[in-house]
Formats: structure tokens, C-alpha cells, sequence
């Protein structure tokens, strides 16, 4: 029997979220990002596995003409990333975005940050020629009069209580995750939520990784490669310092300087 197209089409489209990667440009040059990227591959040369990326231009003010785009795109190609859109340019580079098949978005404004007593902290600071690649922050939640909806609350978590082992890959979507064991190297966790990991964090630790930004990961054992809050990375790319490496510790987003991540011992 044949179906005709009105009745059977022959492609759906549906709407489809997953943790996806901002690159947020700090610098207007593509060499820069090369080396960056190539010093995050060194180690792990499928570190990113051709994760979808947003090219994000709001740091560099008015030089969207001026980057060399073929350069750009090689640069997060070669690093195992799929560059496919571009925020932060005026509506003038639409056209230019079409020719290199990008998409031209407009990033959503960052939910208030949530207010924290101040501590005593290891701050994380973000190395200045580091195109460090972020995720999108989420979209603002619907406003009462003179009131913000809360959030839409988490799932029970997820338990995991077996080694999550190199090239494996964990997301626990709209819900923390706890790992009973040790995360290795090259093993990844994300949750929407918080990350508690109650053995090794040898690996790559994302919380909040839809935007949420009072997520927060949890380790005993602090050896990570890669941590991330809400899309604010930091990268351990000479290890983890003296004084934090294998300490219990919580990450978190820093209460007074939103571009930084603080370390602090539990």
C-alpha cells in the first residue's frame, strides 16, 4: 500500500533540548582560538564529540565583520565542534550568517542570580585568552505582577552506584544526580541539578546545565579536567591545584563576581 505525502509526511519536526555549548568569544582572533582549543584537545582529542555550538560575540563589541569566519569555524571543526549559530551580532550580519550556514539568535537574558551569604572561597578565575565555551543560560520564567513564578521544581534524583568509566556519559535531565562511585577520566556527569559525586571526580562534572545558576556539584574527592555551573566553565588543564586536589569541596557560581566559579571546602 502506498502512502501519499498528505496523509504520511515523509519528516516531523519537533521540538528537542539538550545541554549544548556557548562559545563566548573573548578576543577577535581566530588564532587565539585555535590554540585554546588545541591546549583543551591535547589530552583528550574527543573531548568535545562534535557537540553543537552557539558562537557567542557579545564581549567583542563591533567586530563581527572583521573576524576571519573561515578561520573561526576550522578552529572549532578541528576541536570536534559543530558550530551552528551565532548571538551577540547586529541584524546586518544576517546575510553573512546565511552564507556560512549559521543561524543569527538572540540570547535570553541570564535569570537573576540567586543571592548567597559571603564565605571564604577559592575563586576560579576564567583565563582572559580563554574562549571559554559556555551554555546557554535558560529563558526568563513567566512574571506575576510585581512577582516572579518560582522554578519549576527538580525530579527526585538519579543514583548512580557504579563507576561511570571513561567515554560514558551521564545527564540527569530536570533532576540532580548522585554518583556513588568514581567519575574517571574522560567520564562525563550533567545534571539539570546539582552534581553530588560521593567517590572520585576524576572526570568532567556539569551542574545546572540548562542555566540554572544555583546548581551546584559536590565531590569528596576533587580531580577533575572539566567543572562547570551554568554554563561558566573551568578547566584543569595543568590539574587541580596543590590545595584543592583531592579535597572534599562544593563549586558553585561566585557571590560577588558572576564570572567566576568559587571552590570551597566542604
Amino acid at each position: 500500500m502506498k502512502y501519499s505525502s498528505k496523509t504520511r509526511p515523509s519528516v516531523e519536526f519537533k521540538g528537542f533540548e539538550t545541554p549544548s555549548l556557548r562559545a563566548v568569544l573573548r578576543e577577535a582572533s581566530a588564532l587565539a582560538l585555535q590554540e585554546t582549543l588545541e591546549r583543551m584537545c591535547e589530552q583528550q582529542p574527543d573531548f568535545f564529540g562534535w557537540q553543537p555550538v552557539l558562537i557567542d560575540l557579545t564581549r567583542l563589541g563591533d567586530v563581527t565583520d572583521s573576524l576571519d569566519w573561515p578561520a573561526v569555524l576550522r578552529a572549532f571543526r578541528s576541536a570536534q565542534l559543530h558550530p551552528v549559530a551565532v548571538c551577540g551580532a547586529p541584524e546586518s550580519f544576517r546575510e553573512r550568517a546565511e552564507a556560512l550556514c549559521l543561524g543569527l539568535v538572540d540570547l535570553p537574558e541570564p535569570a537573576p542570580h540567586s543571592s548567597r551569604a559571603p564565605a571564604d572561597t577559592q575563586v576560579a578565575q576564567s583565563s582572559d585568552r580563554s574562549a571559554q565555551p559556555t551554555l546557554p543560560p535558560p529563558e526568563r520564567s513567566a512574571q506575576a505582577p510585581e512577582m516572579q513564578a518560582p522554578e519549576q521544581p527538580l525530579l527526585d534524583a538519579m543514583i548512580i552506584d557504579r563507576p561511570i568509566r571513561s567515554g560514558q556519559q551521564i545527564y540527569a535531565r530536570d533532576r540532580d544526580l548522585i554518583v556513588m562511585a568514581v567519575v574517571s577520566p574522560g567520564a562525563e556527569v550533567i545534571a539539570d541539578g546539582n552534581v553530588h559525586v560521593y567517590g572520585s571526580l576524576a572526570g568532567r562534572a556539569i551542574a545546572g546545565a540548562r542555566g540554572r545558576r544555583d546548581a551546584r556539584i559536590f565531590t569528596l574527592d576533587l580531580r577533575a579536567e572539566i567543572v562547570a555551573v551554568a554554563g561558566l566553565y573551568k578547566t584543569f588543564e595543568e590539574g587541580v591545584p596543590e590545595n584543592l586536589r583531592g579535597k572534599p569541596v562544593q563549586i558553585a557560581l561566585g557571590a560577588e563576581n558572576a564570572d567566576a566559579l568559587e571552590i570551597r571546602p566542604i
